[in-house]
């Protein structure tokens, strides 16, 4: 999409799991029981605190669309950014660092890495933006693939100032 990143940060998902369960679990709303018989797992819906492993399967499930998942994926993010905020959650960090620095891959520094932590707790939730593509940008393809209408796209990143 001719997007141009400053930063990248990749994190191997297999560890996943256990560096949630090294936070305590994440804390979610779930609007709806999703059951997918694929990974075999039932979630309820409600608040409940997610282990590490119902929390992968909660972001992987596709028991209705990928739309849906992606849905999903931002619920997780936001419980993330509100469970890093945490002050009980900050005494175990140079630990967490310890024992899941090697799951992420990036060219950010620590200190870099340190100073965004710090302005985690500067950003309202509401000064977040979360854009994922939308079902009407994409028409069915060969396949039970999925089309990018890239007129939809650009303007869509147009938009969110990430191209010109």
């Amino acid at each position: 999409f001719n997007v141009i990143s400053d930063h990248y940060i990749g994190i191997a998902l297999n560890r996943v799991p256990a560096l949630v369960d090294g936070i305590g679990g994440l804390p979610i709303d779930v609007p709806e029981k999703i059951t997918d018989p694929w990974i075999g797992i039932i979630i309820e819906a409600g608040p409940q605190i997610l282990t590490g492993e119902q929390l992968i399967a909660y972001a992987r499930a596709i028991p209705d669309s990928d739309f849906s998942r992606i849905e999903r994926n931002d619920l997780i993010l936001d419980a993330l950014r509100s469970k890093l905020l945490d002050p009980g959650v900050w005494i175990k960090l140079p630990q967490i660092y310890d024992n899941f620095k090697e799951m992420i891959v990036t060219d950010l520094t620590p200190e870099y890495i340190v100073s965004l932590f710090c302005l985690l707790r500067e950003v309202t939730r509401d000064d977040i933006v979360m854009a994922q593509v939308e079902a009407a940008w994409t028409s069915p393809g060969p396949s039970d693939s999925l089309l990018w209408d890239s007129n939809e796209i650009n303007t869509a990143l147009k938009q969110a100032e990430l191209i010109p």
